[in-house]
């Protein structure tokens, strides 16, 4: 079976959500859906678009950060693959903030977090990538398995 996942790029304000609503609205009974963005802002437009046009979020339906993406699907469960502990949030400082500790590379989980167990915004998805080659592709066996339906 042909795979339907594709990727949309373009710039703002050219209709993207406006485009990807329009489909979930017309197909929401066939299967499940997962639309990945990078702001809360549009985070808030897509949940509004969906309740606007179908009177609810369907439950096949899912709207998340980019962020929350990286961190629910991929650090949090998998952190023990790097000998993180328990992720506390995240740190949002600029990249020219995050102190350099000396011997600690990308290799080593302390590298990823902050002193008050919060990962790095910027590290984090370094940090899942790091993971997912660890693991030998858990990640991607993870959600192919827990989200089967959105092939």
């Amino acid at each position: 079976m042909p795979s339907n996942k594709r990727i949309i790029k373009a710039a703002a304000g050219t209709g993207k959500t406006t485009l990807l609503i329009g489909e979930a609205v017309r197909n929401y009974n066939e299967g499940k859906v997962l639309y990945l963005t990078y702001t809360n802002a549009n985070l808030n437009s897509m949940k509004y678009d969906l309740m606007d046009s179908v009177g609810v979020i369907p439950s096949n339906i899912k709207c998340k950060t980019w962020t929350e993406f990286l961190l629910n699907e991929g650090a949090r469960p998998y952190r023990k693959v790097m000998g993180g502990p328990e992720i506390e949030g995240i740190n949002f400082c600029s990249l020219g903030e995050i102190p350099r500790l000396k011997g600690v590379t990308a290799t080593n989980w302390r590298y990823y977090y902050d002193f008050q167990g919060r990962l790095y915004y910027e590290r984090l998805a370094q940090f899942c990538y790091v993971i997912l080659e660890a693991s030998v592709g858990a990640i991607i066996d993870r959600l192919e398995k827990f989200h089967d339906s959105y092939r």
